[in-house]
């Protein structure tokens, strides 16, 4: 694909590096894919309308390069490996020198692909890292922003809770099984209660309920998900302690950490977690000026339309466009943040 000045070079999803070196192929970078995998319609009608703004964005933050990554909130596009790879992938073809801006919208996914996209933003950008939240960075995606240098949020932006959810089939209604998300400490709260009360019988009570319940699990899988609980908290607070809370006690960064990650207190995966509750826990976040939250905002309006009809996820320089086509039919992910 010949590269225009000044132009925006869209691309068709690739191999990742990853999924390359499984198949013995040598990964391809951003600039130069091919078209061998038709791209979404649509997609050369939102490259136009992106790349001056991202422009004008990077020169509101002092030529601080700014890259866009969103997911749908209408199909399920979870945080991926393979998103890892792909905006690594892009970052090489950057100049950071002045650091990372990262625009991120999306409502979550795997974890541990939370961390590397930290970690690879982190690296490329020299630890001059920021992240860009203008309205909704929810579960995994909080844990990116929790990673970041510095945390500019619009004034209606949201983060959410990082506790961990597992993928269920339950009955629904007309006797259809679905696919819902269950959080995972809701589960463990509810084994530990069968096994105090089962280990309680007072004389004459019937066991038969307790140990029916008790069926249902499997022990094994209890000790995975206890783990499992135990990782979120532990990627949001390694990210905070490299990031925004760099030197700061060990009780702060857990009071904020807490906030995140404890179920009992969000009380739903779905609640927002609003910039004063940052505030309130000293993490240092900044509110956009007006001229940079007005092109965040009208950035956010292009690419949330874009992952909602076209596309299920975007990841986007002024320079370079990879997505990926909208799903056939929505799923749940097994695991997910």
């Amino acid at each position: 694909m010949e590269e225009q000045p000044g132009a925006v070079v869209v691309e068709p999803p690739r191999a990742t590096s990853r999924q390359a070196q499984q198949l013995g192929e040598t990964p391809r970078p951003p600039t130069g894919a091919d078209n061998t995998i038709p791209l979404p319609a649509g997609t050369d009608a939102v490259q136009g309308k992106i790349a001056p703004i991202i422009q004008a964005m990077e020169k509101a933050l002092d030529g601080q390069p700014v890259v866009a990554y969103f997911t749908s909130f209408r199909y399920a596009a979870p945080i991926g490996d393979d998103d890892a790879d792909v905006i690594e992938g892009m970052l090489e073809q950057l100049n950071l020198g002045r650091g990372l801006c990262l625009v991120l919208s999306s409502p979550g996914g795997a974890p541990l692909a939370a961390e590397r996209i930290t970690h690879i933003c982190r690296h490329y950008s020299k630890g001059n890292f920021t992240v860009l939240v203008p309205r909704s960075a929810k579960s995994a995606a909080t844990m990116i922003a929790l990673g970041a240098n510095r945390l500019l949020m619009g004034e209606t932006a949201e983060l959410g809770p990082i506790d961990l959810q597992i993928g269920r089939l339950v009955q629904g209604f007309g006797g259809q099984m679905q696919r819902v998300l269950t959080p995972i400490a809701a589960l463990i709260d509810y084994y530990d209660r069968l096994i105090e009360q089962a280990v309680t019988i007072k004389p004459g009570q019937n066991p038969e309920p307790f140990y029916r319940g008790l069926s249902a699990f499997d022990p094994i899988e209890i000790e995975k998900w206890r783990h499992q609980k135990s990782l979120a908290s532990d990627i949001a607070r390694r990210a905070l302690m490299r990031g925004m809370l760099v030197g700061k006690e060990d009780a702060v960064v857990d009071g904020c950490v807490e906030l995140f990650a404890d179920w009992n207190l969000s009380l739903s995966h779905e609640r927002a977690i609003f910039p004063e509750a940052l505030c309130d826990k000293g993490v240092p976040i900044e509110m956009c000026p007006e001229k940079l939250a007005r092109l965040a905002s009208e950035l956010y309006r292009e690419l949330d339309r874009f992952v909602t009809t076209t596309a299920s996820k975007v990841v986007v320089s002024a320079r370079h466009l990879v997505c990926t086509p909208r799903p056939e039919l929505d799923s749940v992910p097994e695991l997910a943040a």
